[in-house]
């Protein structure tokens, strides 16, 4: 992101802006983050490092009020409105965010980040007209797969399963939709807490599955049978997680990580910082709530997978998969 800029003074914004970023305690980033703003107000990246460093310390007011900042600044990254919703969202009143965004998309209608932005505080506040219309927009800027994959989330968002089965198994049927299909299944069926069944499928369906995309679904898989108390099917699938792991992603090292979380060889609280180093926290999380489930501390295990559900980029996976979890912990 950084290498084609010139190196920057040790005194410089620039230079705090990027001692925040790689810092591993929050406190620690929003003061370098902080000061890089006192040296110049109006360099947005460090606000906008703000406000993503705030909503994942679940400070929402203050992540808001931060990027509402970011906002103001002319010239600013139009991804500022989608952390904007996302804050909102994850604070649990995204009708919070509308009047920004709506003014944002009035002054730029084909902007895809204030298109996005409003999608998901539509579909979060169950504004499903709104939503399933907006997707002729989203036709005009994005792959067909990219809106057929928004379309399944709205119906899946608000609990229609019969029409969401459907447009899944139309998908497997369609050469270019075959793939993208096969993982919606799986996801479907971890939303439900079905684990044996996404296993089995997992293992008949390997070749359908990128390999970051196999590792993740292995591991939350896992750590549904590890809910459920089958120790050895998910010990099974851990194993074929690793083995299918990667090197040369992107996503090795934190995948890895979350492995080696699920297994007990990490601790937790480690496994939750190198996700969140990643901008993966909510994978983080379900490690965590997992781990809190096999040591029989139920109530720290639904409050782990209520913050992945939380923080879960725009209602996608790991959203629903994480509620569920968070639903299968809870005390009765």
């Amino acid at each position: 992101e950084y290498r084609p800029r010139p190196p920057a003074p040790p005194d410089s914004a620039l230079a705090h802006y990027l001692a925040g970023r790689i810092a591993v305690d929050p406190n620690i980033a929003l003061a370098e983050h902080h000061e890089a703003i006192r040296l110049d107000p109006k360099f947005v990246w460090p606000r906008m490092a703000v406000g993503y460093v705030l909503s994942e310390e679940e400070r929402f007011d203050e992540a808001m009020r931060e990027l509402d900042g970011a906002l103001a600044i002319e010239g600013h990254d139009p991804a500022v409105l989608v952390y904007y919703a996302r804050a909102a969202i994850a604070k649990g009143n995204p009708t919070e965010a509308v009047a920004k965004v709506d003014q944002a998309l009035s002054a730029t209608p084909k902007e895809f980040a204030a298109l996005h932005a409003r999608w998901t505080l539509a579909a979060a506040a169950g504004e499903w007209v709104r939503a399933e219309a907006m997707l002729q927009s989203f036709g005009e800027i994005e792959p067909s797969i990219s809106v057929w994959e928004r379309r399944l989330a709205l119906l899946e968002l608000k609990g229609d399963d019969a029409a969401a089965d459907q447009q899944i198994e139309a998908g497997l049927k369609q050469d270019e939709l075959h793939l993208d299909a096969r993982r919606a299944q799986v996801d479907r069926l971890l939303a439900k807490g079905e684990y044996t069944v996404a296993s089995s499928l997992l293992r008949e369906n390997v070749n359908d599955f990128e390999p970051d995309a196999l590792v993740l679904r292995e591991l939350y898989t896992a750590g549904g049978l590890t809910l459920r108390g089958d120790a050895a099917a998910a010990r099974q699938l851990l194993t074929d997680a690793a083995k299918h792991l990667n090197p040369k992603s992107t996503a090795y090292y934190v995948q890895k990580a979350l492995i080696a979380g699920m297994n007990g060889t990490m601790p937790a609280e480690q496994v939750v910082q190198i996700a969140r180093d990643q901008n993966q926290s909510e994978h983080g999380w379900v490690v965590a709530g997992v781990r809190a489930a096999a040591a029989n501390d139920r109530a720290r295990a639904e409050k782990c997978f209520a913050r992945a559900a939380r923080h879960s980029p725009d209602l996608m996976f790991p959203h629903l998969e994480a509620k569920k979890m968070a639903e299968l912990v809870r005390p009765q």
